[in-house]
């Protein structure tokens, strides 16, 4: 799927709630490491993801300078637009795929037109989502591309 979209000319660009730092259960290193794997795992299948941004903030964290609702921690769209900026992105031409409604709110609030949500993990589909499109699945999601 990702290869795909690559090939078709999006970058590809993760943006990330990661309010386990602002929670105390890992540290921004152990995320930079994961990170660090996880690019190089992409590498290997010729996918490259043009940027990371994540947010390490949660109002309710017990780690005090990330006890906060910041405009970077998603629903706010802050990542998506520092992203758009970085790499001159046409957010109206853009797709997010997440798996969270607060995913499909920033995508919303930032501009982005086509906003896709893949439940998985046998989660109901939401009945009030303000996704473009629902997904019970990754494979689904592809099968339905592969349709288009």
């Amino acid at each position: 799927m990702l290869g795909y979209l690559q090939e078709l000319g999006y970058l590809l660009i993760i943006v990330t709630n990661q309010a386990g730092i602002a929670r105390g259960l890992y540290t921004e290193e152990d995320f930079r490491i994961l990170n660090e794997w996880m690019l190089k795992e992409f590498a290997k299948r010729n996918i490259n993801i043009s940027g990371v941004y994540y947010s390490p903030y949660h109002p309710e964290g017990c780690i005090e300078k990330y006890q906060k609702n910041s405009f970077c921690r998603k629903p706010n769209p802050g990542m998506i637009l520092q992203a758009r900026q970085e790499f001159n992105i046409d957010l109206e031409t853009s797709i997010l795929i997440g798996d969270q409604e607060t995913d499909i709110e920033a995508g919303i609030r930032a501009g982005i037109m086509m906003n896709i949500l893949v439940n998985g993990c046998g989660k109901q589909r939401p009945l009030n989502t303000k996704a473009s499109r629902t997904f019970e699945s990754i494979r689904e999601l592809e099968l339905f591309w592969n349709k288009l």
